[in-house]
């Protein structure tokens, strides 16, 4: 039986596959979101997962009571060895202290009083201190300074764009050769955030040498890094992000030419802290290279959206792809030539992703109505 959390939860999911189980059916079985599902079956988390969470994995994958009670007494054991603290060898004999333990010589009368006085005043500082704190709400996030938020403001972000290379001299594609296309949505999900992390199970197998492209929208988000990841250590990179003046956030991640992923892979998504995720992940086929971006935002109340002001420009068989977040109001209406994906809805908030396929030289801007706050990227691959 396994001896470490990682060989644990190998071996959860190892009997997973044995009995035929989708995440879907665990899902439906155990009333577990898949998100936290697919936690309990990765093997790269350093803990276990909760006893009553592996308990209805079993149940839900049909185990009887004597398997439960051998995966019982294997997550004890591993618990037990994993929390246990370190004891010296009581064969040892004892350590002479160090000097700095011994106990210092008691200080003069004089020098108490002085002792007193200073103590008397730095109670008094950190009280005046606390009481300011109480007015105004903490300043101080993991060593950072925070705004009236609590998001630490010392955190930068990165320029959109500035992670993915951008090749705008690629070479158009040759005569006849078949042009970029939408394969399927591997994974996908929409929740209110109770987290950093969310780990997606991928539902749909993607060939090696297509592109994943990571859309999100993170709502009342905090500045700092948003990674991607998945299980066959493909590298995604940020290709566009854009902040509105309410904190939500929409990114686009892409990773080119990734290697083969089936349904016992994962897409793990890393974020700062946020009230809401809505995420998709799309596949696509035929690119080799980001050409562009552009991005802009706007408030409630408006009656179109569009990433125009920034120019772009677009050749024959490029391929555009648009996320836009948007809260409250109508959804976005793009205008024609778009292939409307489908769209993630939680709450107000919604989360449109859509693609098109150039037939001309020609400006290219992601635009359409909406009368929601919407943010607006545009990414262009070739």
């Amino acid at each position: 039986m396994a001896r470490t959390p990682g060989e644990y939860r190998e071996a959860l999911r190892a009997l997973k596959l044995t009995r035929g189980r989708s995440l879907r059916d665990l899902q439906r079985l155990t009333g577990l979101p898949r998100s936290t599902i697919a936690h309990a079956l990765n093997p790269g988390r350093p803990q276990l997962p909760p006893l009553d969470r592996v308990m209805a994995l079993l149940r839900a994958l049909g185990s009887g009571e004597a398997e439960l009670q051998s995966w019982t007494t294997a997550w004890t054991r591993i618990q037990l060895a994993t929390s246990r603290p370190s004891t010296p060898d009581r064969r040892e004999p004892p350590a002479a202290p160090p000097l700095s333990a011994l106990p210092a010589p008691s200080p003069p009368r004089r020098v108490r009083r002085l002792l007193t006085h200073a103590v008397a005043l730095a109670l008094g500082l950190l009280l005046g201190i606390g009481g300011t704190l109480a007015l105004t709400g903490p300043r101080v996030l993991l060593g950072y300074p925070t705004d009236p938020t609590g998001c630490p403001s010392g955190v930068e972000a990165a320029p959109p764009g500035s992670h993915l290379p951008q090749d705008p001299e690629v070479p158009p594609a040759a005569p006849g050769s078949p042009q970029p296309t939408w394969i399927s949505r591997p994974a996908s999900d929409a929740e209110i955030n109770s987290g950093t992390e969310v780990v997606l199970p991928v539902i749909h197998e993607v060939p090696a040498g297509d592109t994943l492209i990571v859309s999100v929208m993170l709502t009342s988000t905090c500045v700092g890094q948003v990674r991607a990841t998945d299980t066959q250590g493909d590298t995604f990179q940020i290709a566009d992000d854009i902040t509105d003046a309410s904190r939500h956030r929409t990114l686009i991640l892409a990773s080119l030419h990734v290697r083969t992923l089936n349904t016992a892979d994962q897409i793990t998504l890393s974020y700062p802290h946020s009230s809401k995720y809505h995420v998709t992940v799309d596949d696509y086929r035929g690119v080799t290279a980001l050409a562009g971006h552009a991005e802009s935002y706007g408030p409630f109340g408006g009656t179109a959206f569009t990433t125009a002001s920034q120019q772009l420009s677009c050749r024959p068989g490029d391929l555009m792809i648009t996320a836009i977040g948007t809260n409250t109001g109508t959804a976005p209406d793009l205008t024609t030539g778009w292939t409307l994906l489908p769209v993630l809805k939680l709450s107000s908030y919604r989360l449109t992703t859509a693609y098109r396929i150039a037939t001309t030289h020609e400006p290219c801007a992601a635009t359409g109505t909406t009368t929601a706050e919407w943010s607006a990227l545009l990414i262009t691959l070739r």
